[in-house]
């Protein structure tokens, strides 16, 4: 099992992505709008709303049937953020990563036609996330989002 680091031009997003070799199931995808933390407040309905967006942007490009849930996945992201979207405040970029992951397992494993809820979220195991790589990329003042690369073993 063999992984590559490569250069990815997204969307016009350029981001390093981690992915198995001869692997042809690459699901690249990006999610643009405002990236809410774990720790926004009040947040929740925001995150949910971003999870589920994120969900749709991977179900659109993975196909009508859900992934195998014991695949093994690589999943690398490149996060951008706005500044004046964040107050200029320095962000803690972890607190990011668990709605994210959460709507990407939402899009690999939910069922093409189920719009997942809060609840569906939790039961999406994210723990076949075996290879993670987190790109920080330059700030933007105008685009917020992450890009998205998943590879699958």
């Amino acid at each position: 099992m063999s992984l590559e680091l490569k250069e990815e031009n997204i969307l016009g997003w350029k981001v390093r992505a981690l992915e198995f070799q001869n692997d042809k199931k690459i699901i690249k995808t990006v999610f643009r709008g405002q990236l809410y933390s774990s720790q926004t407040k009040p947040g929740k309905d925001k995150k949910f709303v971003q999870q589920q967006q994120i969900t749709n942007a991977i179900k659109l490009e993975r196909g009508s049937e859900p992934r195998n849930d014991l695949g093994i996945y690589a999943i690398s992201l490149g996060m951008n953020f706005s500044q004046p979207e964040n107050q200029n405040q320095p962000l803690d970029i972890d607190n990011f990563l668990k709605p994210i992951f959460a709507g990407i397992a939402g899009g690999l494993f939910s069922p093409i036609d189920k719009n997942p809820t809060v609840d569906d979220f939790q039961q999406y195991d994210d723990s076949r996330f075996k290879y993670l790589i987190v790109e920080r990329l330059d700030d933007h003042a105008v685009e917020e989002g992450v890009a998205i690369v998943i590879s699958e073993k």
